[in-house]
């Protein structure tokens, strides 16, 4: 093989002096493996999803969770119902007082109008001593406009 021991020591001391005091191991050249952390030393990668997890309720504590919810339901109806009856009793006095104020009043009696004249058809309106000369239908300059 081309990287013998041999060859790599004399490569690596070529490049990098070291020295004489050091043994000349290839140990001392290498960077040293990576290693892990003292904090991490006893824990596992999947412990975070462990943690990330609910814990599952027992057969009970859903009986319990789901009568605690039917009542605060149940409670939350009644009150609505007594809101809608609190409304009903203010709305049916307000029509009765209504009614006793409307029947104290005495209605009002339209007054009489005048009837409006309708006009003839065959009158003409102009009276017959006015100057206001009356334009022939079939004259030119009526032709443009609109009757």
């Amino acid at each position: 093989m081309f990287w013998d021991s041999q060859k790599f020591r004399f490569l690596v001391f070529s490049l990098f002096p070291f020295p004489a005091s050091e043994p000349s191991t290839t140990a001392s050249i290498l960077p040293a493996m990576v290693s892990t952390r003292e904090s991490n030393k006893d824990r596992h990668p999947g412990d975070i999803l462990k943690k990330a997890t609910k814990r599952r309720r027992t057969a009970k504590e859903i009986a319990e969770d789901n009568q605690r919810s039917k009542e605060a339901q149940e409670a939350q109806d009644k009150a609505a119902q007594h809101g809608i009856d609190r409304v009903g009793a203010i709305e049916a006095l307000m029509e009765q007082e209504q009614a006793a104020a409307v029947s104290k009043v005495a209605p009002v009696k339209p007054k009489p109008r005048a009837k409006a004249v309708k006009k003839k058809q065959g009158t003409n309106d102009i009276p017959s001593n006015s100057c206001v000369v009356s334009e022939d239908k079939n004259s030119s300059e009526s032709k443009g406009r609109l009757p």
